[in-house]
């Protein structure tokens, strides 16, 4: 497995395979996004945002940085992307989000992503703070973050109403410089 950064020239790769991610939100009965099984609202807008958040510097509203984990095989098997926090006076945190299609969870993965990430937010000067959000029925999820030192800082019950669920939503945080 290889992790690689997101550059514009991967970008259209990269959207297919989020978009192909997002589509297994809710087999089974199992959510990881905040959206109701078979959703694909935002395709545009979400192509767009990360096109024009690469270009930008960190610090500045609207960055955005992703990676990839692909196999030997060249398909990429999940992604992490850290984004700009969406609210002023932030610029030393940012937001994580990530996914590990269903067939390459449980293999490491989620971890060496989280791992490239961090290193990467290490070395900005700007960044003290990795931030998440967790849906609270999302255990695995929830135990990978911890593992890799995230913290819970609270959770929002019945936050969503989605496909007839009430799902609730845990914040996560994880200093990775200062103090």
């Amino acid at each position: 497995m290889e992790i690689c950064p997101v550059e514009r020239s991967s970008l259209p790769e990269f959207l297919v395979h989020v978009e192909a991610h997002l589509s297994e939100n809710g087999d089974n009965g199992f959510y990881f996004a905040p959206r109701p099984k078979g959703d694909r609202s935002g395709t545009a807008s979400r192509a767009e945002r990360f096109a024009t958040g690469l270009t930008l510097p960190v610090g500045s509203p609207g960055w955005c940085r992703m990676w990839i984990a692909k196999t030997h095989e060249g398909l990429i098997a999940g992604h992490l992307e850290l984004q700009s926090h969406p609210f002023p006076h932030a610029e030393h945190r940012c937001v994580l989000g990530m996914g590990v299609e269903r067939t390459h969870r449980s293999k490491g993965i989620g971890s060496r992503l989280i791992g490239t990430a961090e290193q990467w937010a290490v070395a900005q000067e700007r960044l003290e703070w990795i931030d998440l959000r967790v849906l609270s029925d999302n255990h695995r999820a929830i135990r990978l973050y911890e593992r890799c030192g995230y913290q819970k800082n609270g959770e929002i019950s019945d936050l969503f109403r989605i496909d007839g669920l009430h799902l609730g939503d845990f914040s996560m945080a994880k200093r990775v410089r200062g103090f």
